[in-house]
């Protein structure tokens, strides 16, 4: 009856009716229909109402909330029952749905019966101060600093018991946030850098597609994992959200453990690309070829370290200024791209231009210090010899470059 009356309130405009009628057939059946004056739903899809996901506003950015499971419910539990339901409607005019039900207990076998026991009451419930509930559980759970060690994965989904479902099935593993359409889940991604992103594809204001196209034409957010959620299993659907970069696409209903798998699978390939790009950094700073926005992105963030390599002030503050960030959004890109925060990533580039410029013989190693932005060269010979294994007296050795004398 919740599932019934729901969708008719839903699909209902101001001003229309919705009746609920009950009726005895026979003494043997309770008829009980539910008929509005809403929108209605086309020929061609009746035949599909009671479909799992099956959803009648399945546009990509339908108004609607809904998981397209209340029907497919509705179904199963007249079923249990030995019942049927049924629907007729025209576009346009409204929708009736019909259950019959019947009556007494002669209809169903023994063990399908579960007797209230001696003295037990029904405890009552109210739906709506479940799902409130569970609302509270989940911000409690998802308020987490995003420092935590844990990978964080941001669900932007407008189905709360569905943000709840995938919520719980990445409690134990990963931090989460959550974000209720896809205006909201770019707006997040863009202040918080999540380590991968969960979509339902069919969301209001703005759909999944289109916010994975946003995703990864923007530099803050190019780098971050898209994995696309949508009843729609057919090849075209599919295509479409890879070509805008997808990461993947899950098709529902899907298992707990392929998410999972998915993710972590994901999350992995996110750390073997964090290596490549740092073994790039530490190779040669300027070298990282430009055919992406996060191979541009570091170059950017590269060519600012370099144009203040010789300012000892030229800290984390700066830096974010430099490159247009906020000190997390930097620190979170940085970390996601190289594993480095933005201190580990200024010093390593200071401590490749040092070695550089020993290599040359560019001068003795307390000038090269100052030159690199150390204004302690004991803090700057402490720091190269952790970087490359030898003081930068050995290193010059190493290198076959004349001294001269230097210290």
């Amino acid at each position: 009856m919740h599932n019934l009356l729901s969708n008719a309130f839903k699909f209902t405009p101001p001003g229309g009716g919705i009746i609920l009628h009950l009726k005895v057939q026979n003494s043997q059946w309770a008829s009980i229909s539910v008929k509005d004056t809403g929108k209605g739903i086309p020929a061609e899809e009746l035949d599909r109402v009671f479909d799992r996901f099956y959803q009648v506003d399945s546009s990509q950015t339908r108004v609607h909330e809904g998981s397209g499971l209340g029907m497919a419910l509705a179904k199963e539990l007249v079923t249990l029952h030995h019942g049927n339901i049924s629907v007729e409607s025209l576009e346009g005019k409204g929708t009736t749905f019909t259950v019959a039900l019947p009556l007494g207990k002669n209809w169903v076998k023994a063990e399908e019966i579960k007797d209230t026991d001696a003295g037990e009451t029904a405890v009552p419930y109210h739906f709506e101060q479940i799902i409130l509930s569970n609302k509270d559980e989940t911000a409690e759970a998802t308020n987490l600093s995003i420092e935590n060690e844990a990978p964080l994965v941001l669900i932007v989904e407008d189905h709360p018991d569905m943000r709840q479902y995938i919520h719980q099935t990445l409690a134990n593993h990963y931090q989460t946030k959550e974000a209720e359409n896809g205006i909201e889940g770019i707006q997040i991604a863009k202040e918080i850098l999540p380590d991968l992103i969960i979509s339902d594809v069919m969301m209001p204001e703005m759909d999944g597609y289109q916010l994975c196209k946003q995703l990864k034409s923007h530099e803050l957010t190019s780098h971050i994992p898209v994995i696309l959620l949508t009843a729609k299993a057919d090849r075209t659907s599919k295509l479409s959200g890879l070509e805008l970069g997808a990461d993947d696409y899950l098709s529902k209903p899907f298992d707990e453990e392929e998410l999972l798998l998915l993710v972590r699978n994901r999350i992995a390939e996110r750390q073997k690309l964090r290596e490549y790009f740092s073994k790039q950094i530490t190779l040669e700073p300027t070298s990282v070829k430009v055919n992406s926005l996060d191979e541009r992105f570091l170059r950017r963030v590269m060519q600012a370290v370099e144009e203040h390599i010789a300012d000892p002030d030229f800290g984390v503050e700066a830096f974010s200024e430099t490159v247009g960030m906020s000190r997390m959004q930097l620190y979170r890109k940085l970390k996601a791209l190289t594993d480095q925060s933005p201190n580990e990533f200024i010093r390593q580039i200071r401590l490749k231009r040092a070695a550089d410029l020993l290599a040359q013989g560019a001068g003795n190693i307390a000038d090269i210090a100052y030159q690199v932005g150390f204004s302690d060269p004991s803090y700057f010979t402490k720091a190269f010899q952790k970087q490359y294994g030898q003081t930068p007296s050995e290193y010059t050795k190493n290198t076959n470059i004349p001294t001269n004398g230097w210290q």
